[in-house]
């Protein structure tokens, strides 16, 4: 994973959210807007013309307003509402074209126009490349697969060797696997790698960490090694783990 998709970091996620907190708002005062009528802006005035707007729209407008207080939690999930509720628009917009168009001409194709194009946007980068066959790059043959397990803790692995305190010279060239993802069976991807010295394995969760990450024993497999890792400490996304032990996989690993 060489960079994270714009729609799934949280704060794109979150000012999406307040935008479409906003939206009804808007909505509301560009309906308003469009009609010719003195004092419409008197309260009593408004209160008629509101009611004298479709259900349809009310319910639009609200259904628009909760998913942008969900999309505050910066969930990529709330994608699918999102889309949900823009298909619902897009439909009533385009039922109700003829007739809108004839109070003006502006907030019914700006509103369709912004609709449609928020829809193909979402729908392209979150189902469209992750259900197209080839959408996954296969990764450069100089980059091996960075496969992890979760051992828990006390049952370690046979023939384990410690690792060296100070000294340790990977035989395996870390830069190779800056940006890779960290993949837990049974869970899927959660991390990417940032950092991978000597003395330190850093990553950075793109979404919630596995549950009880902490006290759980990590086995990463790499080149021919086998590495043991444990998690020492979290600074916001990124979690950091030290070297535990190393084993060999299938032929000799240079370590010391």
């Amino acid at each position: 994973m060489a960079q994270q998709k714009l729609l799934h970091q949280e704060r794109v996620i979150r000012t999406s959210g307040v935008l479409l907190m906003i939206a009804p708002f808007a909505n509301f005062y560009l309906t308003i807007d469009v009609v010719n009528l003195p004092g419409k802006w008197a309260p009593a005035v408004l209160f008629k013309l509101a009611t004298g707007i479709s259900p349809i729209h009310w319910i639009l407008w609200v259904a628009s307003f909760i998913v942008g207080t969900m999309m505050l939690k910066g969930k990529r999930s709330s994608w699918i509402s999102v889309l949900a509720v823009l298909g619902f628009f897009i439909v009533f917009d385009v039922l109700q074209f003829k007739k809108d168009i004839q109070r003006g001409w502006t907030q019914p194709v700006v509103s369709l126009a912004v609709n449609v194009s928020i829809f193909m946007l979402v729908y392209l980068q979150e189902f469209r490349q992750a259900s197209a066959p080839g959408a996954r790059a296969a990764p450069a043959k100089s980059a091996p697969e960075v496969q992890v397990a979760v051992l828990p803790l006390g049952k370690s692995a046979a023939a384990v060797t410690p690792i060296p305190t100070r000294s340790y010279d990977f035989a395996i060239n870390s830069k190779r696997f800056i940006n890779h993802t960290i993949d837990f069976e049974g869970y899927g991807g959660w991390a990417k790698v940032v950092l991978m010295t000597e003395n330190e394995f850093v990553v950075e969760a793109f979404k919630d960490p596995p549950p009880n990450i902490e006290n759980e024993a990590v086995e990463i497999f790499v080149d021919q090694a086998v590495i043991h890792l444990k998690m020492t400490s979290r600074w916001g996304k990124r979690f950091v783990f030290r070297y535990e032990s190393v084993r060999p996989l299938n032929s000799e690993v240079k370590v010391a």
